[in-house]
């Protein structure tokens, strides 16, 4: 008999479970749901996606696996991990800023050379082709893609540039103190 009365309340419990869930829990997703498209029409995320920054997490042959930071909008939702396929026509680069000294003499060479802005102007940085040997996991990239991949988990890449650390400044001349 009390084996009975045990069984007979853990199903009432269960029953009761169940129907606050359903009771509390989904209305408030459902008004939730809402609320979150109301939003999202005032304030649109990113509508698409075919160039981001990452971290590589792990290279497998010419596939790399890269972590994306979350977005600082709860609106915008999308993998925080990628599988990120190379192929021949993917280009990898090493972009590495240009000592500002040197860049402004290559500037002002071009402004006197181009005196209307018809071509493109030089940049600031130098870039060196790599190749996926020379990438390496905690490296941090940005990938380049023909397609929005916004949702894509995995896709191809046509361009990973990796940033190079910039020029050491260069120290004025310092004078030097007398010795004892």
């Amino acid at each position: 008999m009390q084996q009975k009365e045990i069984v007979r309340l853990v199903a009432v419990a269960l029953v009761v479970l169940i129907v606050g869930y359903a009771a509390g829990y989904l209305p408030e997703k459902q008004k939730n749901d809402d609320l979150r498209a109301k939003v999202s029409k005032i304030l649109p995320g990113i509508p698409e996606m075919r160039e981001f920054g990452a971290t590589i997490k792990e290279i497998r042959g010419k596939t790399i696996i890269v972590t994306v930071p979350p977005s600082a909008s709860s609106l915008d939702e999308y993998p925080l991990e990628r599988e990120v396929t190379i192929t021949d026509a993917t280009k990898i680069i090493l972009r590495t800023p240009l000592d500002p000294m040197g860049f402004q003499k290559v500037l002002n060479e071009y402004m006197s050379s181009h005196p209307s802005p018809t071509s493109t102007p030089p940049t600031p940085f130098s870039e060196t082709k790599l190749s996926i040997s020379d990438l390496k996991v905690g490296d941090s990239v940005t990938i380049k893609t023909a397609d929005d991949v916004k949702s894509a988990r995995v896709f191809e890449a046509m361009a990973i540039i990796e940033a190079g650390a910039p020029p050491a400044p260069a120290l004025p001349n310092l004078p030097t103190l007398p010795r004892r």
